[in-house]
């Protein structure tokens, strides 16, 4: 007679297969050390993909972001000169046109040659120059090389390419033309402590006649605000509707004067306030996109002044203004794509801006060419091959083509765009 136990199939704990009779033995084996690093070794390759996806992704949104402020930038220009041809016709405002268009009477009407020197040169413009108001009024370079592109160690270069304002004579004009005018730097924000609109009194009329002080909460240090003002840093206050946030308006401060860091006001002029504002943003000009042409004419052989200069916009972002961002390279070699620079002309220890993808200036015919490889960078001679063959004219006297002599690579130049051929008739001037 079996026992009870035995009837139902137990067994001593010892005999037991598994503690859950429904599943096989090896469904509770765990993983061995092989298995944990090799599935270690396969997330890690798909960690440290994904990983370098991250910054490549900034890297090409900061150039997305560049290249559209760029081009918004480059329609900007061709708006302006489409409007104010005379820019690149008459580049310094003297009513003189002819004197920008080819004046080396050796060679024949409508071709253009870049070599000024010999008996028949007068070392005028040749048909190529740079409009460059920033360059022209900036305070960080000397005027030697204000008025010419290209830094030659203190010393006119023998063939110059000159610079002029464009008709933007004065700083303040430049940088209101040559920069992007959206390009705004946060200083503070948040809520409106008053508002107060005064009419002045006699002498004030006429305008101005009324004044609007805005006041700031006690949290608000106008200080550092008021001397960037006082400096000559473009300022403006944006307030926001307290019934609809989403409707704003602008007013531009244009004195240190109009700011009081004690009592911690701004005034303005003859602008009330159209509606009750409750927010506001203090915010602080921050040039970051300009713009510079390169300009090569070619003269009517009938008329002159009524020929055809071809433009380039060049675009910087931050743009350097100093001699060493302009400094002039000499040219070894230059034959198809291939440029050999020599670097023991130009001061100890200094080194032009290469880098793949950024442009070269040809000094000579005022043309620009992208760099695709770099090669020999460490010596003192170091081959540049660019995105096309050298653009030249031929000499007609010994046939040779007129070869570059001297290079620049500016930084921060963004992208060149060729905007073709922009015609004037000084006869029927806009």
């Amino acid at each position: 007679m079996r026992r009870p136990c035995q009837s139902r199939g137990w067994q001593p704990r010892s005999y037991r297969r598994s503690e859950n009779p429904r599943l096989p033995s090896a469904a509770l084996r765990g993983a061995t050390l092989s298995e944990i690093l090799i599935s270690l070794m396969v997330m890690s390759i798909g960690v440290v993909s994904l990983a370098t996806l991250f910054p490549i992704s900034v890297l090409r949104s900061i150039q997305a972001s560049q290249l559209t402020n760029a081009t918004i930038h480059r329609l900007n220009v061709e708006q302006l000169i489409g409007l104010f041809p005379r820019m690149v016709h008459d580049p310094d405002g003297d009513g003189n046109i002819a004197e920008h268009e080819l004046q080396y009477s050796a060679v024949p009407p409508g071709t253009d040659n870049p070599d000024n020197a010999g008996p028949t040169g007068d070392f005028r413009d040749e048909g190529r120059f740079v409009v460059d108001p920033l360059g022209f009024t900036s305070s960080l370079l000397t005027p030697a090389v204000q008025s010419v592109f290209g830094n030659d160690n203190g010393a006119v270069p023998a063939n110059p390419i000159l610079r002029y304002h464009g008709g933007y004579s004065t700083q303040a004009l430049a940088k209101q033309y040559a920069y992007l005018p959206d390009s705004w730097q946060l200083v503070a924000k948040g809520v409106v402590a008053s508002v107060t609109v005064n009419t002045l009194a006699p002498p004030a009329i006429p305008p101005p006649t009324t004044e609007t002080i805005l006041a700031f909460p006690s949290n608000i240090d106008l200080t550092d605000f008021r001397s960037a003002v006082g400096a000559g840093v473009s300022a403006r206050i944006v307030l926001f509707s307290s019934i609809n946030p989403r409707q704003s308006l602008i007013r531009l401060i244009s004195a240190a004067a109009d700011i009081d860091p004690v009592a911690r006001t701004v005034k303005w002029y003859d602008q009330d306030l159209p509606y009750a504002v409750s927010n506001f943003r203090l915010e602080l000009s921050e040039p970051r996109y300009s713009w510079l042409l390169t300009v090569r004419k070619t003269p009517d052989p009938t008329t002159p002044g009524q020929g055809t200069a071809n433009v380039d916009v060049v675009v910087f972002h931050k743009r350097a203004f100093s001699a060493a961002a302009e400094q002039r390279f000499s040219v070894s070699n230059w034959t198809g794509t291939d440029c050999t620079l020599d670097l023991t002309v130009a001061p100890a220890g200094t080194k032009p801006f290469l880098k793949k993808g950024g442009f070269l200036f040809d000094d000579r015919n005022a043309r620009w060419y992208r760099i695709v490889q770099l090669k020999n960078e460490a010596t003192t001679a170091p081959t540049i091959t660019l995105d096309r063959s050298v653009i030249a004219p031929v000499n007609t006297t010994t046939g040779a083509i007129e070869t570059p002599k001297w290079a620049i690579a500016i930084p921060g130049i963004v992208e060149v765009y060729p905007i073709g051929a922009v015609n004037y008739n000084p006869n029927n001037p806009p």
